[in-house]
């Protein structure tokens, strides 16, 4: 379980914002993540600059390697505000914004020159008005999606988007 403990963002926290991937150079999430209680360590994503990959602009965050699908090292919005995220160089939907409840999707991770080890995630939109409480607060209109996959391993992830502000709860196992 994380859950977003502070936020520094370069745009206001207007909940009437569509913006659900807030992509500003120097925004920073720090995160509480609890093993149990009374566990958690924090840990801190920032957007540390931009780069350009294939003609398309991305951001890079802190992320610590390429296939960390819940805090992309790479990420780039379109027009719709849907979030992507590049996965050893393949551009790939991560959240899919304009989604419909129920729609899925999904998202391959395949490290090369590692036969046999690709990961295939299926992203689905879950929920559109959740309610979420973290130590930074509660957070109306958020995104719920559901990232599951059964390849390899079996892992199952809820992440919450909240308006203006981002990723703001990771709950799950594997």
């Amino acid at each position: 379980v994380s859950n977003l403990q502070a936020g520094e963002n370069n745009l206001s926290a207007n909940l009437d914002s569509v913006d659900y991937f807030p992509t500003q150079v120097g925004n920073k999430w720090v995160y509480f993540y609890f093993d149990a209680v009374p566990f958690f360590f924090p840990d801190t994503v920032e957007i540390l600059g931009t780069g350009t990959i294939d003609d398309t602009l991305y951001y890079v965050s802190s992320a610590q390697n390429e296939s960390n699908i819940l805090f992309p090292k790479y990420a780039r919005k379109d027009s719709a505000g849907n979030a992507y995220a590049r996965f050893y160089g393949n551009d790939q939907l991560l959240y899919k914004i304009d989604a419909s409840t129920g729609e899925q999707w999904q998202v391959t991770l395949n490290p090369p020159q590692t036969s046999g080890s690709e990961i295939m995630y299926t992203i689905t939109l879950t929920g559109r008005d959740a309610v979420v409480e973290t130590y930074s607060g509660v957070f109306q209109n958020c995104l719920e999606f559901e990232l599951r996959t059964g390849s390899i391993t079996e892992a199952s992830y809820n992440v919450w988007l909240a308006p203006a502000v981002g990723i703001v709860r990771v709950d799950g196992w594997g």
